[in-house]
């Protein structure tokens, strides 16, 4: 993010459209994004082969 200022407005957001347990992330504070984003937003996602239990 661009301004730690937004931190609660984005922690709404993130709440807000994900569940628990929330999914691990790193948040930092950078001087500018490309095409003068606020955020970015990395993600990893794991999926389960339908054959496999966990």
């Amino acid at each position: 993010m661009t301004d730690y200022k937004d931190f609660d407005v984005i922690n709404a957001v993130y709440a807000k459209h994900l569940t628990e347990p929330f999914p691990a992330r790193t948040t930092i504070q950078v001087a500018a994004l490309p095409l003068d984003a606020k955020v970015q937003i990395d993600t990893v996602v794991a999926t389960q082969k339908a054959n496999e239990t966990q």
